[in-house]
C-alpha cells in the first residue's frame, strides 16, 4: 500500500511539474514576443513620431492638442511602451504588475484596431491582441486561480 501511495506521489508531481513548466514556457514566449514588440514601436514612437501620426484618430488628436503637441505625445506614448517592454522582457518580475501591464497592452491594442483610420496596416494588431490576451489569461490563472492557493491532491488516496 506504501509503494501505491508512493508512486501516486511521484506521478501527481510529475504532472504538476510539467503542467508548471508548459506554463513558464508559454509565458516566457509571449512576454519575450511582446517585450521585444514594444521595444521597437517605443523607440521608433521616441525617434520619429512624425512617422507614427497617420495611426491617431482625428478626434484624439484634438483632445490632445490641445495640451502638447502631438509629436511630444506620441513620444511620451513611446516612453510608456518602453517601460511596458523593460517590464515584459524582465522575467524575473511576477505577479499582479506585470498582469497590470499586459491588461494595458490589451486595451492599448483594442483601440488601436477599432479607432486606427488605417486598419489596412493595424489589422496585423490583431495577432499581437491574441498574444496579449492570452498571456493576461495565463497570468490571471497563475495569480488568481484556486487550484493555487489551496490545491488538494485529490488522486492521492492514503
Amino acid at each position: 500500500m506504501d509503494n501505491h501511495c508512493a508512486l501516486n506521489d511521484v506521478l501527481w508531481y510529475h504532472r504538476k511539474m510539467n503542467t508548471m513548466v508548459e506554463k513558464i514556457k508559454i509565458e516566457w514566449i509571449l512576454r519575450i514576443s511582446l517585450g521585444l514588440m514594444y521595444l521597437y514601436s517605443s523607440i521608433d514612437l521616441m525617434m520619429h513620431p512624425k512617422s507614427w501620426t497617420w495611426a491617431v484618430p482625428w478626434w484624439f488628436s484634438r483632445m490632445v492638442t490641445p495640451f502638447v503637441p502631438l509629436d511630444v505625445y506620441l513620444q511620451f506614448q513611446g516612453g510608456i511602451e518602453l517601460l511596458m517592454a523593460l517590464i515584459f522582457l524582465a522575467l524575473f518580475w511576477k505577479g499582479r504588475f506585470v498582469l497590470l501591464v499586459v491588461i494595458f497592452s490589451s486595451l492599448e491594442l483594442l483601440f488601436i484596431l477599432f479607432f486606427s483610420p488605417q486598419f489596412a496596416t493595424t489589422f496585423r494588431d490583431i495577432g499581437v491582441l491574441g498574444a496579449s490576451v492570452t498571456l493576461c489569461l495565463l497570468l490571471w490563472e497563475r495569480l488568481y486561480s484556486s487550484h493555487e492557493a489551496g490545491e488538494v491532491r485529490s488522486e492521492v488516496k492514503h
